[in-house]
């Protein structure tokens, strides 16, 4: 499969608006919210500049859809935020001032070893890049992720175990 490439940036802008528009439609079922965080999620993974782009336009909806009932909707969400991230200190700033950091430590409640996984993975992003999230969790992450480090499936290990590692030092 072929990696696609971003539109120009002058059309990323008209696409992401689009986009969040169909993610705060409150009459879109899932199935329309799940296709439009599929290209929020293919943008999140371009260049630094789409990745910005992204997350000025995107960051609210985003945030509102990791409280979504669906699953595979706020598992998307949360690969779009671990996407978005990549190791930027400033886009994870960012992300943690929308207030992502409490609906994906909620998510860590659920029993679905996808929300888990996709879950834990963006709390290890935001963590890797920030040391205010790692100060913000350093109790309360440690508590909630280390017994998902215990779970039979070997991607929720996984998972938490990237996000543990990000909350002591990043690495």
């Amino acid at each position: 499969m072929r990696a696609s490439s971003p539109p120009p940036e002058e059309d990323v802008q008209g696409l992401l608006e689009g986009l969040c528009r169909v993610l705060s439609s409150p009459g879109r079922n899932a199935a329309a919210r799940l296709q439009a965080l599929h290209h929020i999620n293919t943008l999140s993974a371009h260049s630094d500049a789409t990745r910005n782009s992204v997350t000025t336009h995107a960051v609210v909806p985003l945030t509102t859809l990791l409280s979504d009932a669906d699953v595979n909707v706020h598992c998307e969400a949360a690969s779009a935020i671990g996407n978005l991230v990549h190791g930027s200190p400033a886009r994870a700033a960012r992300l943690i001032e929308a207030g992502v950091v409490g609906p994906l430590m909620n998510l860590l409640r659920e029993r679905h070893p996808l929300t888990l996984t996709r879950a834990s993975l963006a709390l290890g992003a935001l963590l890797r890049a920030s040391v205010a999230c790692r100060q913000q969790l350093e109790v309360y992450g440690r508590e909630t992720l280390l017994p998902l480090m215990l779970s039979h499936n070997q991607q929720v290990c996984d998972g938490a175990e990237y996000a543990i590692l990000g909350l002591y030092g990043g690495g």
